[in-house]
């Protein structure tokens, strides 16, 4: 009897221990689905954030925008990091520049150009420059 009673017993605590083990285990599943959840939440805020910026109005929007009514066109290319630069200046505005591919212009030679009342600007353009070669106010 006292051996039944024994391997019983041993059997009981290899349950329990077998039960524990798995009740850590779910509790360690439901912390990592915790901390997925929260960086999912976390991560699409971001992104959110991120295309709002993106997307929203710009600060040069009437200074672009004036621009391109006065014929102004740049000229640029997607490798050159120089017409990143010129773009990156406007910001959200540039959306509302004349853009064109450099390769669609023979005249350009480097990017970015602008082309305005005829005359060719090679590089990165000061603000100042353009409003004053467009009389466009910089606001």
């Amino acid at each position: 009897m006292d051996i039944q009673k024994t391997a019983k017993e041993f059997q009981e605590r290899a349950e329990d221990r077998e039960k524990e083990r798995l009740a850590k285990l779910s509790t360690s599943k439901s912390k990592k689905n915790r901390l997925y959840a929260f960086i999912g939440i976390i991560a699409l805020i971001i992104i959110g954030v991120f295309v709002y910026s993106m997307t929203g109005p710009g600060n040069f929007d009437s200074f672009a925008q004036c621009l391109s009514d006065k014929g102004a066109v740049m000229y640029g290319a997607e490798a050159c990091t120089y017409s990143h630069s010129q773009r990156a200046m406007f910001g959200n505005s540039f959306s509302l520049i004349n853009y064109k591919d450099f390769s669609g212009d023979q005249n350009v030679k480097i990017t970015p150009t602008w082309l305005i009342d005829g005359q060719y600007l090679q590089g990165v353009q000061p603000f100042d420059k353009l409003s004053a070669l467009t009389g466009c106010a910089i606001r």
